[in-house]
């Protein structure tokens, strides 16, 4: 830690005050960081948060293999090595069969921790993305939200998985 001295003068006065000001080091690599290797999430789509879509029939199958950095703060980045797989998957959405192209199955391992601890991970979907009223868009996409932690710092990343293949966190694309 770094101590700056601060010199403090008030403007109506003749005297000066003196102090210190302390400023944070960047937060020191995690002392249990995340070997390189280790899975951090195995899902499939049994497991979806959305009844309808567990039990859906899935054909056409699409594997994409990708390596991916995510950024949990401006300055910090992590790899991942992601195992995506998508397809048409037909299932019944209100007592009606539908057919949509959705993540079926996600695996994401450590390639580079970035000195963080990976605490959790919680992935919701697939879901529909937004659309105009009365549309139903025929890709689905599934959210992963992730909870790196580091001695003072606990921050976290989102990543999107799509039905076409695309990892995306909103700010960088890899796949399809």
């Amino acid at each position: 830690m770094r101590l700056l001295p601060l010199l403090l003068t008030a403007c109506s006065t003749t005297a000066s005050v003196q102090g210190t000001a302390v400023v944070a080091p960047a937060p020191a690599p995690s002392p249990v960081a995340t070997p390189h290797g280790t899975p951090v999430l195995s899902w499939e789509l049994k497991q979806s948060d959305r009844a309808s879509i567990r039990t859906g029939l899935a054909f056409e199958p699409r594997r994409m293999s990708m390596s991916y950095v995510a950024r949990p703060t401006p300055d910090t980045s992590v790899t991942l090595a992601i195992e995506l797989t998508s397809a048409r998957v037909t299932f019944s959405e209100d007592n009606e069969p539908v057919t949509h192209t959705a993540p079926i199955k996600l695996d994401v391992r450590v390639l580079d921790s970035g000195g963080y601890k990976f605490e959790r991970v919680r992935c919701m979907g697939p879901h529909y993305q937004l659309a105009a009223a009365g549309q139903t868009p025929e890709e689905m996409l599934m959210h992963c939200w992730f909870r790196v932690t580091k001695p003072n710092a606990n921050v976290g990343f989102t990543i999107y998985a799509w039905g076409n293949g695309t990892i995306n966190d909103g700010r960088y694309a890899r796949g399809a």
